[in-house]
């Protein structure tokens, strides 16, 4: 009986030892949250198309800047990012008036030069979000050339906001030019274009770039 109850102290104060091991003056709760949103964008059919003939046809070399094309962020709470691309070319004999646009292909397709230099069959074409009139001053250094290919335009280097009257980053990541959802603050933005023509071409058709912005979440 006695060693019984000698087991059974030894093992009281071992338990005891170790309770002060774990003992703490502070833990932790945990609460677990996940926000889903829908992600859309939407160019409103209002000012969809912008037309770089209104003042007539332009000649070789010439660069034009456009007027804006409205871009909106009508997602659900979703904070966006936009990617850009030139997904097709159409040309037309009439600028879509009676003869319809058709798809264009190579070799008489206008190929997009990387730089500012235009060249045979080779057109300039960058964009840029602006909040005021677009003017020569948006466009400079390396941002802004659209391709065949999707790029998030961004802050700083790169497919990039101008140095000027650019919009206010929504999320400050330091990297995309994030946009808020619709109806918060900027969650429509200008979009202009800045076209450089060709130095020679082998037609006169009018030409008609698709370009295709889209939306993803700006934390992705």
């Amino acid at each position: 009986m006695r060693k019984f109850i000698g087991v059974i102290l030894a093992l009281g104060l071992v338990a005891v030892a170790f309770s002060g091991l774990f003992a703490a003056t502070s833990d932790d709760a945990y609460v677990i949250a996940r926000c889903t949103v829908s992600v859309s964008v939407l160019i409103p059919n209002t000012s969809e198309q912008v037309n770089l003939t209104a003042g007539g046809a332009g000649s070789v070399n010439e660069v034009r800047i456009s007027t804006f094309v409205w871009v909106m962020n009508d997602s659900d709470g979703a904070i966006c990012k936009w990617a850009l691309r030139v997904s097709s070319q159409n040309e037309s004999n009439d600028g879509g008036v009676a003869d319809p646009w058709a798809q264009v292909t190579a070799p008489t397709a206008w190929t997009l030069s990387t730089d500012d230099t235009a060249a045979p069959n080779e057109v300039v074409l960058r964009c840029a979000f602006v909040s005021i009139t677009a003017a020569e001053s948006h466009f400079t250094g390396s941002a802004g050339y659209l391709s065949l290919n999707d790029q998030y335009y961004n802050i700083g280097t790169g497919f990039a906001n101008p140095a000027s009257d650019a919009y206010t980053d929504a999320w400050a990541d330091g990297g995309y030019n994030d946009v808020n959802p619709n109806p918060g603050v900027q969650s429509t933005r200008n979009l202009y274009f800045r076209l450089r023509y060709p130095t020679a071409v082998t037609d006169q058709l009018y030409r008609r770039f698709v370009i295709t912005v889209t939306a993803a979440l700006a934390g992705n």
